[in-house]
């Protein structure tokens, strides 16, 4: 007889192993891909991988790429950091 484990998940959904961290609705909800976030950034898929899983947070510098090559991928100027990452205070 095989035991079935619960899975215990955080507090965030997850798409094929990818948490749903505030990078990764942002480029879902804009139905954007990786690639091409990563060549309008300069930002190699790979470093975005664990920036959109939640596993480590990108530098400043990098945070300042990421937001322009969204405004150019989306021609919104007014996207910012915090649409992004979770900068503010309520998290």
């Amino acid at each position: 007889m095989t035991l079935i484990r619960p899975t215990v998940m955080r507090r965030c959904v997850r798409y094929r192993g990818i948490a749903a961290t505030r990078l990764e609705k942002f480029i879902r909800a804009r139905n954007l891909t990786p690639a091409q976030v990563g060549r309008a950034s300069g930002v190699h898929r790979s470093r975005l991988k664990i920036w959109r899983s939640g596993a480590a947070s990108p530098t400043v510098s990098s945070i300042r790429r990421l937001v322009r090559g969204m405004r150019q991928l989306t021609d919104d100027l007014h996207i910012t950091a915090n649409d992004l990452f979770p900068l503010d205070d309520d998290g």
